[in-house]
């Protein structure tokens, strides 16, 4: 493929918007404890743009090699942030008398050295499973697979809310199960992006229809941010990102591109302002906006200061690959770290 021929490959803008609302609702669980609007979509969006991308490309790249890209992507920075996360732990007991080893738990080796980052490694492993999918799925029409896939997600997401019910671990059992529903819903809106523009509209409308109707239909829709109603969220707001295609202001993927870094370095902020701070008597949009801001800052200064940080590119606006045109896999390498 030549180099204006990937030039020419479609953008899908509204993605980065995305990832910025995406990354602004898991900062406010965890500044606030509860969820925007009272549902945890948050996480659900940015694992389906993030297996969506994933499972939109050519299946030609060697499956291990896929996985090391992603492992990189997310593990690395994952473990360095948790050797970070774990020695301020230690220092942390040892200021207030404690002994060093005192907070440390089991479950730090799935969540790593903070609670809020364990679903990185979820999304290493998931991510290679979305792969694998796409290519049992390319032995069908797209369409027929398109199906298949939103079918099998609905029915999935409601064996994982009466699983989930249970009293389970929480990692990994309860929260790599609870996000588990995103691979295969994710595979659904990935596979759309091989079709055209007209065909896609109509197909996504049809995985929103499915993902609506496993929520209504779903005997614990009712029950606060149950699982089928944050999908119920997330699926239909990714399916807009896929067809939909405004003209943004700049700064929104230069702020996207930051989104992951603050997905890293939250926690630490939000301790800080935690401790200068009575911020339990703040607004909650404000404590998000500023725990959120202060942590883009952190990230864009950490760029420059420590580059391999969060062994991050600044990536440009997603765009998905044409069905009908080979891609090699330094192309796809290429392109793939856009949906990362």
């Amino acid at each position: 493929m030549s180099a204006a021929a990937l030039d020419a490959r479609e953008r899908l803008p509204l993605l980065e918007l995305l990832r910025i609302v995406a990354s602004l609702a898991v900062v406010h669980h965890h500044m606030r404890t509860g969820f925007v609007l009272g549902i945890g979509f948050g996480l659900p969006l940015f694992l389906l743009i993030l297996f969506g991308l994933s499972s939109s490309g050519s299946t030609r790249e060697p499956l291990l090699g896929f996985a090391q890209r992603k492992a990189r992507f997310l593990l690395v920075p994952w473990l360095r942030w948790s050797a970070i996360y774990v020695a301020l732990l230690l220092l942390g007991n040892v200021a207030q008398g404690r002994a060093p080893l005192a907070r440390l738990e089991s479950e730090m080796l799935w969540s790593g050295g903070h609670l809020s980052l364990w679903f990185l490694p979820f999304a290493a492993v998931a991510v290679v499973a979305a792969r694998a999918l796409q290519r049992c799925a390319a032995r069908l029409p797209i369409h027929a697979a398109m199906l298949a896939a939103a079918l099998s997600a609905a029915l999935w997401t409601e064996v994982v809310a009466y699983v989930t019910s249970f009293d389970l671990p929480r990692l990994p059992a309860r929260f790599w199960l609870r996000s588990s529903p995103g691979i295969l819903w994710g595979l659904a809106l990935g596979l759309s992006l091989k079709l055209g523009t007209r065909s896609r509209c109509a197909w996504l409308g049809a995985v929103t229809a499915v993902a609506t109707l496993a929520f209504l239909l779903s005997p614990s829709g009712h029950d606060d941010d149950s699982i089928p109603r944050r999908y119920a969220v997330a699926v239909p707001l990714v399916c807009v990102g896929f067809v939909w295609k405004p003209r943004l202001p700049a700064f929104v993927p230069a702020l996207a591109g930051v989104c992951f870094g603050v997905y890293l370095v939250h926690s630490l902020v939000g301790s800080v302002l935690w401790h200068l701070f009575e911020v339990s008597s703040w607004n909650g949009a404000v404590h998000t906006l500023a725990a959120w801001s202060l942590s883009a800052l952190l990230v864009a200064g950490l760029r420059r200061v420590v580059p391999w940080h969060e062994l991050s590119s600044r990536q440009p606006a997603p765009r998905a690959l044409p069905s009908a045109t080979p891609v090699s896999a330094h192309e796809l390498a290429s392109a793939d770290r856009k949906a990362a």
